[in-house]
């Protein structure tokens, strides 16, 4: 595997100079893949109008296809936080308008790209704001493949459309779960409680692996 760096003629990033994630990682058999730490993208789900698909812009990797907002991932930076701040970017999805509810990632070894399936829960218009898009559109889920993908989603959409429909929620017996705890909680009931919801927001933000609930992909984020 080797890394190379961006032609001098390729558009720099939108905001700031380039991150050193910016770079293309190529294989021993000779395939690029852009993002030295990885790539991520969001599939934004609306109930109402579809996914959010982002049309290629001709001189961009596969120019012409139709894919979800995402990019290279920055230095130190999480697969959710690339794909969210790739999807602000590319699409101007607001901060707060989704929620994510899996985390699905290809693994070639020396290369990841993760998709950050998330559903809407402050609708959005979307807007182009950075030189990479010819369209951005809400497309129903139906019609997905009507259009010409993108060769990567396009592979990965048929197994991440059957797990549109699946939705996991955990329910807590808080009474036994707080009173499994030794720590005093018959002296103080709310305390108790206080730290159960803590714990349970903290789970929430950082996901669940999937092997955990006995679901495919890596995370999920129950409801």
């Amino acid at each position: 595997m080797t890394l190379e760096q961006p032609a001098a003629g390729e558009p720099r990033r939108p905001l700031g100079p380039r991150d050193p994630g910016d770079a293309w990682v190529v294989a021993p058999t000779g395939e690029r893949y852009w993002g030295a730490f990885g790539a991520a993208g969001l599939l934004a789900l609306d109930p109402e109008r579809g996914v959010l698909l982002q049309h290629r812009v001709s001189w961009s990797h596969f120019g012409g296809t139709w894919a979800l907002p995402g990019g290279a991932r920055h230095q130190g930076e999480s697969a959710v936080d690339g794909a969210m701040r790739e999807a602000a970017e590319e699409a101007g999805v607001p901060a707060g308008a989704v929620r994510p509810r899996l985390v699905s990632v290809l693994d070639h070894d020396i290369w990841t790209y993760t998709t950050v399936v998330a559903d809407v829960t402050n609708p959005f218009d979307p807007v182009i704001s950075d030189p990479e898009s010819v369209e951005l559109a809400w497309v129903p889920v139906a019609d997905v493949t009507d259009l010409p993908l993108h060769p990567g989603f396009a592979s990965s959409w048929v197994r991440l459309r059957e797990l549109l429909a699946v939705r996991p929620v955990i329910v807590v017996d808080a009474a036994n779960v707080v009173g499994s705890v030794p720590d005093g909680w018959w002296r103080d009931r709310a305390g108790a409680a206080a730290r159960l919801i803590d714990g349970l927001g903290a789970l929430a933000a950082r996901g669940i692996a999937g092997d955990v609930l006995r679901l495919p992909e890596s995370r999920w984020y129950p409801e």
